[in-house]
């Protein structure tokens, strides 16, 4: 089926753009060429705004999440895949933490990117060619302000990452502690993150690009899948700044072609999720 999408308002890149959308085969056909002479079914999509289907992060998951689970905390929030990182103590559960957070995905409608959560004691040169070889892109861990960042070897730990290098991510509840983070991992030029995105909300277009989601995900392009939202406009809102749409207002999404929700109405039938494997983390960013 081939149709167009006229007068979309795209928010995406931190941005808005006016849009039309020629689709074709469930896939976007294209999106910069003009579409006014294509003899295609038209949708006209002025009343709302539209963005890429979300990626949310999510530490932990119930040991067998049912439908309603994923449906309440990611589906209805416009999210269909999940950044997910269970927690490893000690290296040698680095295999078991993968395999039992995998087996509680088996079921699930959404797909997801494989990370991990670990305390600092496990940073190690030796931990990160695990994760290098397991393809992890990101790596979430704990610290303090009491932790002795000066004392960890940061340069072997960045050879060790070397070539895949993924993104090391903090999780600190102070921000003494995350300023040192940073002001130390920018001196040693270690992709990171500043700060760790909150679980549950979409993750913003740098954390995408930088772990290398994007452009797998985040981002509606010709030749890329059809996968997004719609938002109802509200009456006299600009809409030049940051996205600031509640999910009240989130009546359409769309996966891959396939409407799975239009207002209270859900279809997931035939939708099953996979792991999505990032090739190169941080390849569509230069910091």
């Amino acid at each position: 089926m081939a149709f167009v999408m006229n007068n979309v308002t795209l928010y995406q890149n931190n941005t808005y753009e006016q849009k039309d959308f020629a689709v074709k085969s469930n896939r976007i056909y294209t999106a910069h060429c003009p579409v006014n002479k294509l003899c295609y079914m038209k949708m006209d999509l002025d009343p709302y705004i539209m963005t890429p289907s979300f990626t949310m992060l999510s530490f932990d998951l119930p040991e067998e999440p049912d439908l309603d689970y994923y449906i309440n905390e990611f589906i209805l929030k416009g999210a269909h895949t999940v950044l997910t990182a269970p927690y490893v103590r000690y290296a040698h559960q680095l295999d078991t933490a993968i395999r039992n957070r995998k087996k509680s995905l088996s079921r699930s409608p959404l797909s997801y990117i494989m990370a991990v959560r670990i305390p600092l004691k496990l940073l190690t040169p030796s931990f990160m060619v695990q994760c290098k070889k397991r393809k992890i892109p990101a790596v979430f861990i704990e610290i303090s302000i009491t932790d002795n960042l000066e004392h960890i070897a940061w340069e072997w730990i960045r050879y060790a990452a070397f070539p895949y290098n993924p993104v090391l991510i903090p999780i600190c509840n102070d921000e003494p502690a995350c300023s040192k983070w940073t002001r130390i991992l920018d001196s040693k030029n270690i992709k990171h993150l500043s700060q760790c995105p909150e679980p549950g909300k979409p993750l913003d277009d740098e954390t995408l690009r930088k772990i290398g989601i994007y452009p797998q995900r985040g981002y509606l392009h010709t030749g890329g899948e059809l996968s997004y939202n719609l938002f109802l406009k509200s009456g006299g809102e600009s809409y030049d700044g940051i996205f600031s749409c509640g999910y009240d207002r989130l009546v359409v999404t769309v996966l891959d072609g396939k409407i799975i929700r239009a207002g209270s109405r859900l279809d997931l039938e035939g939708v099953t999720g996979e792991e999505l494997i990032v090739k190169v983390p941080g390849f569509f960013t230069s910091s």
